[in-house]
């Protein structure tokens, strides 16, 4: 345990009290980690035991929220024996934020959905004090009955919403915030938290790592009670990162609307309509190869909202002004034009020639990918357009508009839709494109959706003047993840590379929207640090 300076509080009492001869005990403050208030436990990791202590259900926000489902504010815990005493060990900082979703701390022994170990078990084998922070999410209330399915909240909840934007990152922010507090009561170093986090998660994490101590979120933060601290972080884990949501359509169109034959239509109806409303899930549900025969084509309309889209794509590739690592600028030009082009299929022959490596059926490799164009051993090339056909046929394209869907050409709500809602409305649209085409707004866009959209996108706040970015990221996006435009990760990387940050990027060689993947390789990247 680290040493820390002990602070004495003297005990005074008025006359009026030495009646009852009874004086007040000193009082905690609060947010206060009590260092003895550990459970133990073992957990087994590759066959071998490890000794941990846990500190769980702890409160990082002094006045939280009002709802009887207090675990969306706390945190867990994990120190493993080895690095009880060691105040330099990184803490790596979990989040389980999936489709922008309310989530609970989880616990050490936890699996992974794969069913697999996990990175906090992983994390807390090679001596990492290990937390995972609960938050508020799109459909959190104040009244909470849970479900079945995380995805799908209850009927019964009821009362106002308390988790829509920017309520998750604040949340994360004020997790920091305790362990940065709380340091020198601490195993481990709170100049060494590591963010992870994937898809909603991982848009999450790379917030947490680009708007570190920005004033815009000082309100929100105060509100809650959060800590009196910095909540700045030393490195981002980023996987499928769902992030750039202002800008999320028309770069998915931009991307794939050449690709405008065949989509996946969404399952939820808007709101007033019979089972529209509250929103469950993305309402956008998985789909594959197998079954794209079933689905409806694009209609007309369809169509015309794709390409209306994609126009708006190259102007705003442009406003970014980012550079190629040989200092060309990027521009998207009109489809195929443009350097961009060549810049993201950079990344793809990039991913296939490290596959194709270390491929014991190079034959067989060949032919499963024809859209790669060989010189021997080597890729030179690829068809662009016939891999992101290649990509639609793993998995159905997502409907027009991809995010911003609710009442836009009859479309349903979306999940990032719910992200916004207010108090009392569960979602609204968040874009000017989408808000002016949902027949029932008016006006433009209210300038409190645009705030709080704002604060919701690392992109706004990377190397910002007023904001401490983390120095350190590894962003994932798989090859074949079509959830959001590949185009949003690669202009993540390339900004924080354009200003000076240490990223290590890839496009992962046929993963789908996943995360937590190639662990070695990922602590072998936190060991450099």
């Amino acid at each position: 345990m680290k040493k820390h300076l002990v602070i004495f509080a003297g005990l005074a009492f008025s006359l009026s009290s030495c009646a009852s001869n009874k004086i007040e005990p000193p009082r905690e403050k609060p947010l206060t980690f009590n260092p003895q208030g550990y459970t133990t436990g073992t957990i087994t990791v590759e066959g071998k035991p490890i000794n941990y202590r846990a500190w769980e259900n702890i409160s990082y926000a002094a006045n939280p929220v009002n709802t009887n489902h207090t675990a969306w504010q706390k945190m867990n815990i994990y120190v493993p024996e080895a690095a009880y005493n060691d105040s330099t060990a990184p803490i790596l900082l979990k989040n389980a934020v999936g489709g922008y979703m309310p989530s609970d701390p989880e616990k050490i022994d936890a699996l992974s959905r794969e069913g697999r170990t996990g990175i906090m078990q992983a994390a807390l084998a090679k001596g990492y004090v290990v937390v995972s922070p609960g938050a508020r999410g799109r459909t959190s209330q104040e009244v909470y009955v849970p479900g079945n399915n995380p995805f799908s909240p209850p009927a019964e909840a009821g009362g106002p919403y308390i988790g829509k934007a920017p309520a998750a990152i604040v949340d994360l922010k004020a997790a920091v915030r305790y362990l940065r507090y709380n340091d020198a009561l601490m195993p481990g170093s709170a100049e060494k938290i590591i963010s992870d986090g994937t898809s909603a998660g991982g848009a999450l994490s790379a917030l947490l790592g680009g708007a570190g101590n920005n004033p815009l979120y000082e309100p929100y933060l105060k509100a809650i009670g959060a800590a009196p601290a910095r909540d700045d972080i030393f490195a981002v884990i980023a996987f499928c990162p769902i992030t750039d949501l202002e800008h999320a359509d028309m770069s998915y169109e931009w991307l794939y609307g050449g690709l405008n034959n065949i989509r996946k239509k969404s399952s939820l109806p808007p709101p007033g309509q019979p089972g529209g409303g509250n929103p469950r899930g993305s309402g956008r549900p998985d789909g594959s190869g197998a079954n794209q025969n079933a689905l409806p084509g694009f209609n007309d309309p369809e169509k015309a909202l794709s390409a209306e889209l994609a126009l708006l794509f190259p102007a705003y590739l442009d406003s970014l002004g980012l550079r190629r690592p040989d200092g060309k600028p990027l521009t998207a030009g009109s489809g195929a034009d443009g350097t961009y082009i060549d810049y993201l299929s950079s990344f793809v022959i990039r991913s296939a020639q490290e596959a194709y490596n270390t491929s014991n059926e190079k034959d067989v490799f060949k032919a499963a990918f024809p859209w790669l164009k060989f010189d021997n051993a080597n890729i030179a090339g690829l068809n662009f357009q016939e891999y992101l056909a290649y990509v639609m046929s793993r998995q159905p394209l997502k409907s027009v508009p991809a995010f911003d869907s609710m009442g836009v050409l009859d479309g349903a709500v979306s999940g990032e839709n719910d992200v916004f809602g207010t108090r009392d409305i569960a979602a609204l649209n968040f874009t000017e494109a989408g808000w002016q085409k949902n027949p029932v707004n008016t006006g433009t866009l209210p300038a409190d959706i645009k705030d709080r959209v704002y604060l919701m996108n690392a992109m706004n706040f990377i190397g910002a003047a007023d904001t401490d970015t983390a120095p350190n990221w590894y962003i994932r996006h798989g090859t074949i993840d079509r959830d959001t435009a590949f185009t949003v990760s690669v202009n993540l990387y390339t900004k924080l590379q354009n200003r000076g940050f240490t990223v290590d990027y890839k496009l992962a060689w046929e993963k789908p929207h996943s995360g937590d993947y190639d662990l070695d390789e990922v602590f072998a990247w936190i060991a450099k640090l």
